[in-house]
């Protein structure tokens, strides 16, 4: 895989494998790893972005268990850190193991012994459940199996011990409550204990939360595949995008559960020239001048509350080569073009502005040499006299001089 760094220029040029790349605001490559290692152990360091722009910590420490990935933040240079193929198609075969693990897990071996004691169970339980009312399916190795086919669900955390127990107590007649989740809203609203990391999921270690361990079902592992799948078709795009040019929307709705509002966050990348146009045409005058727009609606339905969009137009290779090649035939066209001649109404005023700007020229010289005469007569008339009377001031010496021997 091959990889351009810089702005202008290619600073260098990257051959090895590209595990992740760190990404200016313009989407430019800054940095890139290649060394599998010292990309893992520096990535402990960094903070998780999710769709809603919360950060949480890459050690899994806590973490929302309804929260969808949006990238890496590296805390050196608060610049996003986008993960190469290699970590987007293990979160993706990761999830898809989850998925069948959790439409297996009633019929795997290990739970026959559960199957084949059912029948018994439910003789044992009838009296129990008429007595305390308490729902079998939300009980034991029936509660597991709904709640794996579901969004998920929540089990009372044991130690070894406990667990030892239980695994012993093949008419369940200890108490083994699983609450059952039908959507998102339902976990917690953060969970700790979870793996995280570049190509893990938070569900592959089982977060806990309230004293108990928190589980995916088939229903949310599905949505886990959606998601890994968007974020591959994201990075797609983003190269394809640099060639022909493309548009990244990301949604994300606030969607009413039955224990709250909850984000489903949705990524979409369209590649092409048609893309584009269909995206300035849709969006109208919401666009910026870089083609980015953010745009909100309320649609006041039962299932959704608000939905925010981002959209992106990027321009790629070939719009900037269909610029170059527009300025150039400009330039050709101006350079071939016959002089343009001017007609006789256009010749008649401009020779009218010309008399005009003269004779306001010429009233403008006056004036300016009528201030410097007024200002030079007095000199004048003190020349004048200078030159008339040379004796002058001789004479006022001596007249009184004679009267006086006289």
């Amino acid at each position: 895989m091959y990889c351009r760094e810089g702005s202008t220029a290619a600073d260098h040029w990257v051959s090895d494998d590209l595990f992740a790349a760190e990404l200016d605001h313009e989407g430019r490559v800054v940095r890139a790893f290649t060394d599998k290692g010292a990309f893992e152990s520096e990535a402990n360091h960094w903070w998780i972005m999710d769709m809603e722009g919360k950060l949480w910590p890459a050690d899994g420490k806590v973490m929302s268990p309804a929260a969808r990935l949006k990238s890496y933040i590296d805390p050196k240079t608060k610049l996003p850190v986008m993960l190469g193929r290699a970590y987007l198609t293990q979160r993706l075969a990761g999830a898809r193991g989850g998925e069948k693990a959790a439409e297996r897990w009633a019929y795997m071996p290990w739970n026959w012994p559960n199957i084949v004691a059912e029948p018994v169970r439910g003789i044992i339980k009838t009296p129990v459940e008429a007595i305390t009312g308490g729902d079998p399916n939300q009980q034991g190795y029936i509660g597991r199996v709904y709640m794996n086919r579901g969004e998920g669900g929540a089990t009372i955390h044991r130690n070894a011990l406990g667990q030892l127990v239980h695994a012993g107590d093949i008419l369940e007649l200890l108490p083994d409550r699983v609450d059952r989740y039908l959507d998102p809203s339902q976990f917690p609203k953060e969970a700790s204990g979870g793996a995280a990391g570049p190509g893990r999921w938070p569900w592959e270690r089982t977060p806990q939360a309230d004293g108990k361990d928190l589980h995916l079902g088939a229903q949310g592992w599905l949505r886990q595949v959606r998601y890994a799948k968007e974020d591959i078709e994201d990075a797609r795009g983003r190269i394809f995008s640099s060639f022909d040019g493309g548009v990244r929307s990301e949604f994300l709705e606030t969607v009413r559960g039955r224990a709250g509002d909850y984000p489903e966050g949705k990524v979409t990348y369209q590649t092409g020239r048609f893309a584009m146009d269909q995206a300035l045409r849709q969006l109208g005058g919401l666009a910026d001048a870089h083609g980015n727009a953010n745009v909100t609606a309320n649609p006041g339905d039962s299932a959704v509350s608000r939905v925010t969009g981002d959209v992106e137009i990027q321009l790629g290779a070939a719009q900037f080569d269909g610029d170059r090649q527009r300025y150039l035939d400009w330039a050709k066209d101006l350079q071939v073009a016959p002089a343009p001649q001017a007609t006789a109404t256009e010749v008649a005023g401009l020779e009218k502005d010309l008399q005009d700007a003269q004779a306001q020229r010429r009233l403008a010289a006056a004036s300016e040499l009528s201030q410097v005469a007024q200002a030079a007569v007095p000199a004048a008339q003190q020349a004048f006299r200078a030159t008339a009377f040379p004796f002058a001031s001789l004479l006022a010496a001596r007249v009184p001089l004679a009267l006086a021997i006289r």
